[in-house]
């Protein structure tokens, strides 16, 4: 088997994140507004002193530009705006805001060209001037102004057309022809402020409309190449693709991402293991489900949210709580769609109604090998192990590692089910693969945990459930809807806690102090564990989420975890424990590679648009300045 290389996998993620988290990070629309009409008065004014350098009354010269700059900027892009908005205001995503957002970049392009292209040919003249006399020139800062503004126009164009056409489904005719509105009312607005141009208002509309055909033929050859590493690799579109994502992002609407997904998914039979903690009556406390599936790849898309799947399931079918700790699987084992996930929603209510009761359980042990740290506890015949690197970060292990961990844990139990704590990781770190370095300490440390639990005392376990949901803290700050649960288990004195907060991942030394603050004051034992939820993804954060205690205060959060663990010592009775180990039935996932081909993709296709990008509109541009500085001169 081959495996994506680790580093340069991390390097791929990091590109997409900063890729992810560019996307429509817009400020307010009061200050989009006020930055547009002061960039269009500054720009205007400015413009307007460098094609009348030398008069003496610079301060009425500014202002006659800069009331220029606001006549030919403003109403165009208010009467755009209203026109694109009636169009697609039932596009789901692009609300007046993001769309304030495309209009106002829209005339920042155009102001920064605008400006740029002046500056040019006032140097062009000043340089001829300066070595010619004062004389040579021929008015060629006049003339890049007139001219060149068209050119900017065109400019405008073509990045409009790219986001409409990336962000909606209108299609390619009616993108075309909605990008066209914003530049061609610019150019009208421009004419009608420039007395000398009424009287060839004709041949300059047409050389305009020239130049922007130039540029949306580029942005045409640019989207269609964008979209073709994903094309050659998974046969599906890339724009499509592209489109779901900002649907999941921003609208959370799944279905064309999971449409896509879905075309490159693999078949699957996965692991399966459910625990049930029953007191004193016939219905659960608790259910435990460990499944080899992956929560993601972010937000509602896929198993994303499967601890809120797996919740409502314990909540709707058994009236009870159900959590999901997080499994031995990486990003390679999303479900590719919540029809999958209803399907294994389906599979977990039959493997709950086929769990036995199992006899004795053992006291918690921890062993440690290297930078691993495992705890066993041993429930009948059954090894409960959870897997942690903190202090020092790791991501998600691999099924594969688990099946090498397990195959030597069953030489001395019958079964075991393994537990990825997911609890330590600031930084994007490296998924744990069977050639990771890792992987040994892992076994070994597994191996001990095991021996060192077989060798407690067995006895009847006594267990307290606490759960909060409403704690105060939203999704962006890193808390899943599903709060924290608490699980107290008791086995001749000892008191274990097994604390589960519904997020992705935790900051650096954040187990640690948890852990100090329950250890050994209020228990004996403790291991603080997340779902790995990716409902918390694509909101915040530099990652592209907030890992616990990044946003949410580590005090706070302790005093919390303590008061929980409170709670369950006080809620402590006798349990029985019943377990089920299968295997599902086949599931759709991501399949083996496909997330690390994805997320290097993305940059492939970043790096494609920039060099694609600047040949195709750099031959646009000649073109266009062709057409501008020998044709349009000669018409008029």
């Amino acid at each position: 088997m081959i495996y994506i290389d680790r580093l340069i996998m991390s390097k791929d993620v990091k590109s997409t994140i900063s890729l992810y988290n560019r996307l429509f990070k817009l400020p307010s629309n009061r200050t989009l507004v006020f930055l547009v009409v002061v960039a269009a008065f500054v720009v205007g004014g400015i413009t307007e002193i460098l094609r009348n350098v030398g008069q003496p009354t610079i301060l009425q010269i500014f202002l006659i530009g800069a009331l220029r700059g606001l006549l030919i900027t403003l109403p165009a892009a208010a009467i755009a705006f209203l026109l694109l908005w009636l169009v697609i205001r039932n596009n789901g995503f692009l609300n007046l805001h993001r769309l304030l957002g495309v209009v106002a970049s829209a005339i920042g392009t155009l102001l920064i060209i605008w400006l740029l292209s002046t500056l040019v040919g006032w140097g062009i003249e000043i340089y001829f001037k300066f070595n010619f006399g004062p004389l040579a020139g021929g008015g060629i800062a006049t003339m890049f102004y007139l001219r060149n503004l068209i050119l900017a126009a065109a400019f405008t164009s073509a990045i409009m057309l790219l986001i409409v056409l990336s962000a909606t489904d209108v299609g390619v005719i009616k993108g075309v022809f909605l990008t066209l509105i914003f530049p061609t009312l610019v150019i009208v607005f421009y004419i009608f402020s420039e007395v000398a141009l009424w009287a060839n208002w004709l041949i300059f509309i047409v050389i305009y409309l020239l130049c922007a055909l130039m540029f949306v033929t580029a942005s045409g050859i640019l989207l269609s190449l964008v979209g073709r590493p994903l094309r050659k690799v998974f046969n599906i579109d890339g724009i499509q693709l592209f489109r779901g994502f900002l649907e999941v992002w921003m609208a959370d609407n799944a279905d064309r991402m999971e449409d896509c997904l879905t075309q490159i998914g693999q078949e699957m039979t996965l692991p399966l293991s459910i625990l049930t903690f029953t007191t004193d009556n016939e219905k659960p406390r608790l259910v435990y489900v460990v499944a080899a599936i992956h929560p993601g790849p972010f937000r509602r898309t896929g198993s994303s949210a499967l601890p809120s799947y797996i919740a409502e399931w314990g909540e709707q079918q058994l009236d009870t709580l159900a959590t999901a700790p997080h499994g031995t699987a990486t990003h390679d084992l999303n479900l590719v769609s919540n029809d999958e996930v209803k399907r294994f929603i389906k599979i977990v209510d039959l493997a709950y109604r086929q769990t036995e009761p199992v006899e004795g359980v053992s006291q918690f042990a921890r062993a440690s090998s290297g930078t691993i740290q495992v705890g066993c506890q041993i429930f009948g015949d059954t090894a409960y192990l959870v897997i942690t690197r903190s202090p020092h970060e790791m991501d998600d292990i691999s099924i594969h590692v688990a099946n090498q961990i397990s195959a030597e844990v069953t030489k001395l139990v019958k079964r075991c089910i393994i537990v990825d704590t997911h609890n330590c990781m600031t930084a994007l770190k490296e998924s744990v693969y069977p050639d990771s370095e890792l992987v040994p300490d892992m076994i070994q440390a597994a191996i001990e945990a095991t021996r060192e639990a077989l060798k407690t005392p067995k006895d009847q376990a006594s267990i307290g459930v606490v759960h909060r949901k409403e704690l105060g803290y939203s999704d962006g700050q890193g808390m899943g809807p599903e709060g924290i649960n608490v699980l107290v288990v008791e086995v001749s004195g000892q008191k274990t806690a097994y604390v589960l907060i519904d997020g992705n991942n935790m900051v650096v030394g954040l187990r640690e102090k948890l852990i100090q603050t329950l250890v050994p004051d209020l228990v004996d034992e403790a291991e603080i564990l997340t779902t790995d939820t990716h409902e918390t993804s694509a909101i915040s954060s530099h990652n592209g989420y907030s890992p616990v205690g990044e946003a949410i205060s580590h005090d706070d959060l302790s005093v919390l975890i303590g008061q929980l663990v409170k709670e369950a010592i006080k809620d402590l009775k006798p349990a029985q424990v019943s377990i089920y180990q299968g295997e599902t039935t086949p599931l759709v996932v991501m399949g083996e590679g496909t997330a690390g081909k994805l997320t290097s993709l993305i940059p492939v296709s970043a790096n494609v648009a920039k060099r694609v990008g600047i040949t195709v509109f750099t031959v646009a541009f000649i073109i266009s300045l062709i057409l501008l500085l020998f044709i349009l001169p000669t018409a008029v």
